[in-house]
C-alpha cells in the first residue's frame, strides 16, 4: 500500500530476502530495502545478527541494495543492540516498532489512556456486570477476547455506563500493549460523529487523521488500515450505534451498517456498544445485524451479543459511601442499615442503580443544590441536573433574559424553549434530527426575539439549551446545508416533554396527540411530577381512543378528587376512564378482595355506554382470574340474566338466535352477547370461560379504547362453574328458564364474526 515495488522471496546475489521493497518517496533518492523477518522464540543475540549480517554484507557492499530492516519479536539485549549500531547500513526493529513505521499508531494509545483519565467516570468507576453471565463487563470482553468470535455486541439501556466501559476498556488494552501483554492496538470510535461523515470511511479517517482533535496516525492509508483490521492487529470500539441512529432513516441506517461490515472481516476484532431500543422490531434489527456481519460466515457462533445490568445494591452503597467522605453536610443523615451517606427507599434502588443517575445524585448535593430531605425521583434528578445550566447562564449579566414571576427552571424562556422544541420533536417531527431552519419561530418565546432578529434569536436559544449540534459547521443558523441538532440523550427529551404536559394547557387534538405518542419513560416523569401532571393526566384520558397504557391511570388515581368512598348515586356517572382509575385507585390502597368485588359489581350494573361496559369487562376478568371470586361472578351473572326480558333471552339461545353486532350501543344487546359467549349452561349447571370474556373485551375495544398491560394468564386461567338453581343471585324468572327446554335442550351458537374472535 505504501510501496509500489514490494517483492517476497527476492533473490539476491548471495541470499534470499524475505522482503524486498523500493522507497520511492523522494523520487530522486529511491531507496531499496530488503527484510529479514526473524519469529523466534527468544531474543537475537550478538552472534545470530553478525549470521544474518554475513548474509547480506555481499548485497549491501556491491551495491544491490542500500539496507538490510531485520524485524523480530523481542527487544534487543544491551549487547546485541550495540552489534547493531556497528553494523553498517543495517537497521533493528521489533514488529510492533515496524507497524508504527507502516502506520504510527502509539500517540493513539497515549490518547486511549488519556481520554480515560480526563473522563468523568474515572474517578469513581464502576466495573458494570454483564447481565446473566457470572462476570463483569471487563472479565466477559476479555474472555470474548481470547476466544473465535469476531463480533461483540453490548448492549445496555440509557445511562448504565456503555460509553464509560468504552473509555475504560480502551486504556487498560492500550497499557497492556505498551506493556506487551496485548497483541493488538485499540482503536475507539465514537459512531455518533456519522451525523457529520458522508460515511464510515470518512469517519474513520476524520478522527485517525487529528480531524477531530485526536491523534495524527503517522502515514494513515485507509485501505492499508482496513488490511490490518483483517490481519487481526487491531481491536476496534465502535460507540454509541443507538446515537448514529438519531441521525438516520431507517434505509440510511441499514446502509452505514452495511458499510461497517468490512471491519468483521478476517481475523478482525470489533466491539459494537449501544442502546437495543435503537431497533423498532426484532425483524429490524435481524435485517439490520446480517448486513453488518455479512463478511462473517456463521453470525451464530462469531458474534457474541452481552446485556449490561444495572448496579446492584451493595454497588450503589459502595459508591456512596466512597463519595461521602468529601460531600457537604446538605445530604439527608442514614439510618441504621442503609449506607453511611445517605438514606432512601427501596423503589429509589431502580433510580440509582443506573450510573449516570447515580453521579446525577452525588452532583446535587455536592454542588448543594437542594436539601437531601426527600425521596429521590427521576423527576427529582432531571429537573436540577437540566435546569442547572439555565440558572447559570441567568446569572451572566450578558445572557440573563427577563423572567418576570416565571420558575426560573421550569416557566422561565430558556426552559419553554426546550420543552417547546421537545414536544415538536415527538409529536411533529418525529424524529431526533433536525436543523436550526426546521424549528418553527413561534417555538422561541417572545422574551428570547431580541429586536425582531428571529434568526439571531433562534441561534441564542439553542446555545442555551441542552440541544447539542451534530454537525461541525461553523455557525449554528444560516450556512449552507446547515447544522443538525438533536438531544444527545433521549430522556431528556422525553423529561421535557413531561414538563411541557404540566405547564401547557391541552386541547383536545393536543391530548389525542401526547397519548398517542407518549411512552413509558414519559409517564414515569409524570408519575414523579408536580400535581399539574395528575390534573392533566385525569383531564386528558376522557379523550383517549385507541391503545393506552394502564400506567396513565396509575398516575391519574393519585388525584386528590377521587377517593374510594364512593356513594351509589355517583356510579351511574363514572366514565369509563374513571372506571380504570378508581380500579388502580384500589389496587394502590391495599383494598380487600370484597371491597374491589363490591366495585367491580357496581360498575358492570351501571355501564351503560360501550366504553364503560368495556372497562368494567377487563378489570373484572382480571380480577376473577388473581383468585376465587365465585361470589361476585354469581352477582354478575344473575344481573346479567335478570336484566334482560325473556323474548331477549329466549331469542339468544335459541337456534333462531338474533345476531348481535359487537360494536352495537344497546347495551342490553351487549350482555346478550357477554351471555351468549362466554356462559354456557348445561343441565342446569353454569360456567364462564374468562378467555372468551377477556377476547370480548378486547373485541370491544375496537371501536372504544384499549389499555395495554392487563394481563390473563394463559396458562393458568381461573374456570368458574355453580349450580344455577341453587345460586341465589340468579332470580326465579331466570332458573325457569334454566330448567326449560329453551336453554336446556339448544346448544350454544355463535354469531357471525364474533365465531371467529371467540373460537380460540
Amino acid at each position: 500500500m505504501l510501496h509500489r515495488i514490494v517483492k517476497i522471496e527476492y533473490p539476491l546475489k548471495s541470499t534470499t530476502a524475505d522482503v524486498y521493497f523500493v522507497d520511492q518517496r523522494s523520487q530522486n533518492f529511491p531507496t531499496r530495502i530488503a527484510v529479514e523477518c526473524k519469529d523466534w522464540q527468544s531474543p537475537l543475540n550478538s552472534r545470530q545478527l553478525a549470521e544474518i549480517d554475513n548474509l547480506y554484507r555481499p548485497s549491501i557492499n556491491g551495491d544491490e541494495i542500500d539496507y538490510l530492516w531485520i524485524v523480530s519479536n523481542h527487544e534487543l539485549a544491551q549487547g546485541p543492540s550495540q552489534t547493531v549500531t556497528n553494523l553498517k547500513r543495517i537497521v533493528y526493529s521489533t514488529y510492533q516498532d515496524f507497524l508504527s513505521s507502516v502506520m504510527n499508531f502509539s500517540l493513539v494509545l497515549e490518547e486511549n489512556i488519556a481520554a480515560f483519565k480526563n473522563h468523568e467516570s474515572n474517578k469513581n468507576f464502576l466495573h458494570l456486570e454483564a447481565k446473566d453471565r457470572a462476570a463483569t463487563l471487563e472479565e466477559t470482553t476479555k474472555i470474548w477476547l481470547n476466544g473465535d468470535s469476531r463480533a461483540l455486541i453490548i448492549f445496555g439501556g440509557y445511562g448504565l455506563g456503555k460509553t464509560s466501559f468504552s473509555f475504560y476498556i480502551a486504556s487498560a488494552l492500550s497499557a497492556e500493549y505498551q506493556d506487551g501483554t496485548f497483541d493488538r492496538i485499540p482503536i475507539r470510535i465514537s459512531l455518533s460523529g456519522l451525523y457529520a461523515k458522508q460515511d464510515l470511511k470518512g469517519l474513520i479517517c476524520s478522527v485517525l487523521t487529528g480531524s477531530e482533535g485526536g491523534p495524527d496516525v503517522g502515514n494513515f492509508s485507509y485501505n492499508l488500515f482496513l488490511r490490518m483490521v483483517h490481519e487481526g492487529l487491531f481491536v476496534l470500539i465502535l460507540d454509541g450505534f443507538d446515537e448514529m441512529r438519531h441521525a438516520m432513516t431507517a434505509e440510511e441506517f441499514a446502509y452505514t451498517f452495511e458499510q461497517m461490515s468490512p471491519l468483521f472481516a478476517g481475523h478482525s476484532k470489533t466491539i459494537v456498544l449501544g442502546r437495543p431500543d435503537s431497533f423498532f422490531s426484532d425483524d429490524e434489527e435481524e435485517q439490520i445485524l446480517s448486513s453488518l456481519f455479512s463478511e462473517i460466515d456463521s453470525p451464530e457462533s462469531d458474534v457474541t451479543k452481552i446485556e449490561v445490568s444495572p448496579l446492584r445494591r451493595d454497588q450503589i452503597e459502595s459508591y456512596l459511601a466512597k463519595f461521602a467522605g468529601g460531600a457537604r453536610p446538605t445530604a439527608r443523615p442514614g439510618k441504621p442499615g442503609k449506607t453511611d451517606a445517605f438514606e432512601y427507599d427501596e423503589d429509589e434502588i431502580d433510580i440509582l442503580s443506573r450510573p449516570v443517575q447515580l453521579q446525577m445524585f452525588t452532583k446535587i448535593v455536592r454542588q448543594n443544590m437542594m436539601k437531601m430531605d426527600g425521596k429521590i425521583t427521576r423527576h427529582r434528578l432531571y429537573s436540577h441536573f437540566i435546569y442547572e445550566f439555565i440558572k447559570r447562564e441567568q446569572a451572566k449579566n450578558a445572557r440573563k433574559v427577563e423572567i418576570g414571576e416565571a420558575t426560573l427552571g421550569h416557566s422561565d424562556p430558556r426552559s419553554i424553549f426546550m420543552q417547546n422544541v421537545a414536544w415538536w420533536v415527538l409529536v411533529d417531527k418525529r424524529e431526533n434530527r433536525f436543523s436550526a431552519s426546521e424549528i418553527p419561530h413561534d417555538l422561541v418565546p417572545p422574551s428570547l426575539v431580541t429586536e425582531g432578529k428571529t434568526t439571531g434569536s433562534l441561534r441564542e436559544a439553542l446555545v442555551g439549551s441542552v440541544i447539542e449540534r451534530i454537525s461541525r459547521t461553523t455557525e449554528a443558523v444560516g450556512t449552507k446545508g446547515g447544522s443538525v441538532y438533536y438531544f444527545p440523550h433521549k430522556s431528556y427529551l422525553e423529561f421535557l416533554v413531561a414538563e411541557y404536559f404540566c405547564r401547557e394547557r391541552f386541547s383536545r387534538e393536543m391530548f389525542a396527540k401526547f397519548f398517542r405518542n407518549a411512552n413509558r419513560e414519559i409517564i414515569s416523569f409524570l408519575n414523579d411530577g408536580p400535581a399539574e401532571a395528575v390534573k392533566n393526566v385525569r383531564q386528558g384520558l376522557e379523550f383517549v381512543r385507541g391503545s393506552t397504557p394502564r400506567d396513565f391511570f396509575k398516575v391519574a388515581s393519585r388525584h386528590p378528587d377521587y377517593n374510594l368512598n364512593i356513594d351509589a348515586k355517583s356510579y351511574p356517572k363514572l366514565s369509563a376512564a374513571e372506571v380504570l382509575t378508581l380500579y388502580e385507585l384500589h389496587l394502590s390502597s391495599d383494598s380487600s378482595d370484597t371491597a374491589i368485588d363490591q366495585y367491580l359489581y357496581e360498575v358492570f350494573r351501571t355501564a351503560t355506554s360501550l366504553p364503560k361496559f368495556y372497562a368494567a369487562l377487563q378489570i373484572m376478568c382480571e380480577h376473577l382470574n388473581h383468585g376465587n371470586r365465585q361470589r361476585l361472578l354469581e352477582k354478575i351473572i344473575g344481573f346479567t340474566f335478570d336484566s334482560l326480558d325473556e323474548k331477549r333471552l329466549a331469542d339468544m339461545y335459541s337456534d333462531q338466535s338474533t345476531l348481535y353486532h359487537v360494536y352495537t350501543n344497546d347495551i342490553a344487546a351487549v350482555r346478550s352477547i357477554f351471555l351468549a359467549n362466554c356462559v354456557s349452561i348445561n343441565n342446569g349447571s353454569i360456567e364462564v370461560n374468562l378467555r372468551r370474556v377477556w377476547s370480548l373485551a378486547n373485541d370491544i375495544a375496537r371501536s372504544t379504547f384499549l389499555v395495554s398491560d392487563y394481563e390473563l394468564d394463559q396458562d393458568g386461567i381461573v374456570t368458574y362453574a355453580f349450580d344455577g338453581q341453587s345460586c341465589e343471585d340468579i332470580s326465579d324468572r331466570v332458573k325457569l328458564l334454566i330448567v326449560d327446554r329453551v336453554i336446556a335442550r339448544v346448544p350454544l351458537r355463535i354469531s357471525g364474526n364474533l365465531a371467529n374472535v371467540f373460537s380460540r
